[in-house]
């Protein structure tokens, strides 16, 4: 009995030195944390196209955005159509050797007139990661070099997205597509954290001349210099120290524009020349009746374009004729 005795409480003793070492600390895996910057991936304001989609690409190293198909415009020109993505690793010496399987994918469906997110770019430009490797691009996969015990490193992130044109009957108004970033030790994630690609997309402007700026005929003054002008409110014409013919009627140019109600068009009229059948030219200086009209609650507003001249006693006889181009844009 005391030899049993003794096997017994050896036993037990080898049982319990077994169980210590299977509950012994094992060494922490290292987790990551994704941080992306508030206000995702903004495209700004756009004008769509009359009819079909338009696909505008995004650069991850500088922000700028070009249109890659379509004739749809950006109106907004500034390079922010990127986000930085800061991914942080814990505490733990296996983060100075992990290489982390990154992933941005889209959730949900885009709305109103955001057609499709067609890609995710990456860059570390202006960044400090290490991009290792990109694959796929919805949803796009990376690998990065290892981020570093309790340490951080960062990268841009942009999109190449699709705008619905008019014919589409889509919303327009600010449109926008989730998308997500994670980060994981040993496979490409398919969550993380949550942002927006965002756009706001407004009615392809339209306009439409309805009539032409015209002098009219105007006999030269006896001496010195006169100003001719028709006025681009009322259509009034001027002539100074010249004399006016009653025909034909002198008017000014008149434009209709049609696009997004309540929004602002900036109005655009350069100088120009006129020249006769000789060669010989008068410099005119157009003038607008406004410079920034408002399309108001119809999406459609008018406006005219006069301009002024001067006419020497010397000036060349004969028809004068000459070519200007009006330009609209939202503001």
């Amino acid at each position: 009995m005391g030899i049993r005795n003794r096997f017994t409480q050896l036993r037990a003793a080898l049982l319990a030195l077994a169980a210590g070492l299977c509950v012994a600390p094992m060494a922490s895996a290292q987790t990551y944390t994704v941080t992306v910057a508030s206000g995702g991936i903004p495209f700004g304001n756009i004008a769509s196209a009359a009819s079909g989609a338009t696909v505008f690409y995004g650069d991850p190293a500088s922000g700028c955005v070009t249109r890659h198909s379509g004739s749809g415009d950006r109106v907004t020109t500034n390079c922010s159509a990127r986000v930085l993505v800061t991914i942080a690793c814990g505490n733990t010496n296996n983060c100075n050797t992990t290489q982390p399987y990154v992933r941005v994918g889209t959730t949900g469906s885009p709305t109103r007139r955001l057609d499709e997110v067609y890609a995710f770019f990456a860059s570390n430009s202006g960044g400090t990661a290490s991009i290792l490797s990109q694959s796929g691009l919805k949803p796009l996969n990376l690998r990065l070099g290892p981020i570093g015990k309790n340490s951080t490193k960062t990268f841009y992130v942009t999109a190449a997205i699709g705008v619905s044109g008019d014919d589409s009957g889509d919303l327009t108004g600010a449109a926008s597509q989730s998308f997500y970033v994670g980060a994981n030790a040993s496979s490409y994630p398919s969550s993380g954290t949550s942002r927006t690609v965002t756009a706001t997309v407004f009615r392809r402007l339209a306009m439409a001349k309805t009539s032409d700026l015209s002098f009219g005929r105007i006999v030269r003054p006896l001496s010195g210099a006169a100003t001719v002008a028709v006025n681009a409110v009322t259509g009034v014409r001027t002539v100074g120290t010249a004399v006016a013919l009653a025909t034909p009627n002198p008017t000014r140019a008149t434009y209709a524009v049609t696009g997004e109600p309540n929004k602002v068009v900036s109005i655009s009229a350069p100088n120009f020349t006129m020249l006769n059948a000789n060669g010989d030219s008068v410099a005119v200086t157009a003038t607008k009746s406004i410079t920034n009209l408002s399309l108001g609650s119809s999406g459609s507003n008018t406006f005219g374009v006069g301009g002024s001249f001067p006419l020497s006693s010397t000036q060349a006889g004969g028809s004068y004729a000459g070519s200007f181009t009006v330009t609209v844009n939202y503001n």
